[in-house]
């Protein structure tokens, strides 16, 4: 008998402590906006899809006048994010905006070819060629 007391104490205790759940599963419904102004992003959200760049040009003097086509692109080529015909014993500063994906840039005037890093705003070019050994 007491085994079975024992036993209908056990079902008792197992079959208050189980419940139907109570929470409601179904997710929240979207919010849709109708306009551009409804929309809600984290406050430290950047909508920004480029960055802007400086390039500071040193000129070099030379004797006779060199010109030449200086040109800030991709590093294959395909983009072109700033062009101009430039005297090489001219300084320059010019601002320039490319991509945010970009991580690479190329500076190009004539046969001088250098890349830079994108995390710099400001890009420093002179036309010193570095002398391979």
């Amino acid at each position: 008998m007491r085994r079975l007391i024992y036993l209908f104490a056990a079902i008792a205790l197992i079959a208050s402590s189980c419940k139907k759940g109570s929470e409601d599963l179904t997710p929240e419904p979207i919010a849709v906006a109708k306009n551009f102004k409804e929309i809600k992003t984290d406050p430290n959200f950047n909508w920004e899809t480029t960055h802007k760049f400086t390039l500071i040009v040193k000129g070099l003097p030379t004797e006779a006048i060199i010109t030449n086509t200086l040109k800030v692109t991709s590093v294959d080529g395909k983009s072109i994010y700033f062009t101009s015909l430039h005297q090489m014993n001219q300084s320059l500063t010019t601002k320039f905006i490319i991509p945010i994906d970009q991580k690479e840039i190329l500076v190009q005037y004539g046969s001088i070819n250098k890349k830079y890093i994108t995390s710099k705003k400001q890009i420093d070019f002179d036309f010193t060629v570095e002398n391979p050994e």
